[in-house]
């Protein structure tokens, strides 16, 4: 699991093992999620989840992207 961590306005990125009660716990395939803490949610944070875009959906976007490419030349 790969986490996002700012603080004081430094970004970083880490690989961290996850206890079963942590909100990104038990993610299925393509699903994606986001925790954001903030004054209003510093203990509890507002976690947003759903499903992401999967391998066929990120590949007819890119064809897609190319044949625009490919339209505008």
């Amino acid at each position: 699991m790969w986490l996002d961590l700012m603080k004081k306005g430094m970004l970083g990125f880490s690989l961290t093992n996850l206890s079963h009660d942590h909100p990104f716990f038990g993610l299925k395939g393509t699903e994606n999620i986001i925790a954001i803490y903030s004054d209003y949610y510093s203990d509890y944070p507002l976690v947003l989840r759903g499903p992401g875009a999967g391998r066929e959906v990120t590949a007819s976007g890119v064809f897609f992207d190319l044949l625009s490419i490919a339209r505008i030349r």
